[in-house]
């Protein structure tokens, strides 16, 4: 039986400058997607440091129905802590994550 590679058919890569309008943010890193087929929208939910570096990174979202047009970042998830990374369980709802808690 012949093996076949996988092709995914994917677009060129383009910079989405999410935070732009938050002033002082100074990272924007580990974004994840889930499609919300209900809304037919992503929702994108990502780390970032904004101002002080004390209070660490928080968890943001907004929305896209298309990759181009996007809703006003929201703090999705703050536990108050200098890191935090979030580790999916499961998909696609209800979207359960827990936490790495490091107060260093």
């Amino acid at each position: 039986m012949p093996i076949r590679p996988i092709s995914p058919h994917w677009s060129a890569q383009k910079q989405i400058p999410i935070m732009q309008d938050v002033p002082e943010t100074s990272n924007v890193w580990a974004p994840e997607t889930y499609w919300d087929q209900k809304a037919k929208q992503w929702l994108i939910v990502w780390s970032s440091s904004v101002g002080d570096p004390g209070p660490g990174n928080r968890i943001y979202s907004s929305l896209t129905p298309d990759f181009n047009t996007f809703s006003k970042p929201v703090v999705f998830f703050d536990p108050g802590l200098r890191r935090n990374r979030r580790h999916d369980l499961s998909r696609p709802r209800p979207i359960l994550f827990y936490f790495q808690r490091s107060d260093a």
